[in-house]
């Protein structure tokens, strides 16, 4: 554990708290009474250092004396879009499909067991042809969905354990758009063996245990293991980057954050939870926001909160203080991979004027 670092995700999860209270038109936490603090928002934080898998900050949520309940390891809540980040990544190193496969967005159906399952966008509008990195920038569900059907929800489980999830999944096509529980301790944890270019990391809370006198009475071997190739995972966070850089995690730059990062938003059904989880270089960090009892967050207006507006500040804010003192550094860019720009709706070389898109491929 960092103090300081703990100190500084403390104070992002309180202060984001207090402006989503405001949001959703709520007094001040301070002035509510024992029995309303139960009817306010909640938020987790997990931060681990990706090279080491050392938790350097956690926060289970907002009051300990008013809900002693460790949100962060032990609350399962489903992940919304930032899970499609496995289906992503299990059709890459399949070899299914490269950042520049292009698929129509479009309403589609699948036959599953005799029954229908349709899935829509979030904003109930149809892009048509795209490439895959524009499709996960923009969280397109639809393509997601047609991600999965190429590569298998066993497959989707597979991957996703492998990297670091621990809760048991359920191989259902509706993993594409994070129907499952899980915790933010291991969202963290399986973003960060990305981020290690592929080397996973067993997350751990204490390095050694020593006596008064000095002796060692335990010491943590540090378990790692190579699990993918660095290219696959270099392809899929320069896809991460595109969603900070123009998707739907732009508010990282919005509100000030300057560092190479990438990450991905997550937003459950009827607004229920709200997910950021992203990286740099050194430091992993997965926030999610939401009410205990699993109620909508909607603002005054009525408008839902997404995990742009209601976990990305927490998590911006956070990443901005800890990492104050650390020096810029950008992605390792492994052997095997090269930069093309494509037209996002083709994925062939962009026409003269039109629009354009940076994408990481394997070299052929």
């Amino acid at each position: 554990l960092n103090t300081r670092f703990q100190y500084e995700a403390s104070q992002a999860v309180s202060g984001g708290l207090a402006k989503l209270d405001k949001i959703l038109g709520l007094a001040s936490y301070e002035d509510a009474s024992w029995q309303e603090k139960l009817n306010y928002p909640q938020a987790a934080l997990v931060a681990l250092d990706p090279r080491t898998g050392a938790v350097k900050a956690l926060v289970g949520g907002r009051d300990y004396k008013r809900a002693p309940f460790n949100r962060a390891m032990s609350n399962n809540r489903q992940a919304g879009s930032s899970f499609k980040l496995f289906t992503y990544f299990a059709a890459l190193d399949k070899g299914l499909v490269s950042p520049k496969t292009v698929l129509v967005d479009e309403p589609v159906r699948f036959n599953i067991y005799n029954q229908v399952w349709e899935p829509g966008n979030f904003e109930k509008t149809y892009d048509g042809p795209m490439v895959l990195k524009w499709a996960l920038m923009e969280s397109k569900n639809v393509i997601a969905a047609k991600l999965i059907d190429k590569v298998g929800p066993e497959t989707v489980v597979k991957y996703a354990h492998q990297l670091g999830i621990q809760s048991p999944l359920e191989a259902h096509m509706s993993l594409a758009l994070g129907s499952v529980g899980v915790s933010p301790f291991e969202m963290a944890s399986a973003y960060s063996t990305i981020d290690n270019e592929g080397i996973r990391r067993t997350p751990f809370m204490v390095r050694l245990i020593k006596t008064s006198d000095d002796k060692t009475v335990r010491k943590l071997e540090m378990e790692s293991r190579r699990v993918f190739d660095p290219q696959t995972c270099y392809v899929m966070i320069d896809m991460l980057r595109g969603v900070i850089e123009g998707g739907t995690g732009k508010g990282v730059r919005r509100l000030g954050f300057r560092r190479p990062c990438a990450g991905k938003t997550g937003t459950t059904n009827n607004y229920r939870d709200a997910w950021f989880v992203g990286f740099t270089p050194d430091l992993v960090t997965a926030v999610w926001v939401g009410f205990d009892d699993n109620r909508p967050m909607r603002d005054k207006n009525g408008v839902g909160l997404t995990g742009g507006r209601a976990a990305l500040p927490i998590w911006t804010q956070f990443m901005e203080k800890a990492l104050v003192n650390t020096p810029f550094s950008d992605f390792p860019i492994p052997p095997g991979i090269e930069f093309e720009e494509v037209d996002p709706r083709t994925g062939t070389g962009p026409m003269p004027g039109g629009p354009k898109l940076e994408i990481a491929v394997r070299r052929r």
